[in-house]
């Protein structure tokens, strides 16, 4: 009985072990997503501005 039990608890610490690492996986895809996104914004801010900048009565 004790071993059963044993096997059942070690069973389900896999699967709760496998659920949280998909469950980080799918939140760092998530947040690399994201930020890859903000990249691009702002990569294309960038490329909207002028190479450089004059300021007024300086070369």
């Amino acid at each position: 009985m004790f071993e059963a039990d044993l096997s059942a608890s070690l069973l389900k610490l896999q699967r709760t072990l496998d659920f949280l690492s998909l469950r980080n996986l799918a939140s760092s895809e998530l947040f690399f997503t994201i930020l890859s996104d903000c990249n691009e914004l702002f990569l294309l801010h960038l490329l909207q501005q002028p190479l450089f900048y004059i300021k007024k009565g300086k070369l």
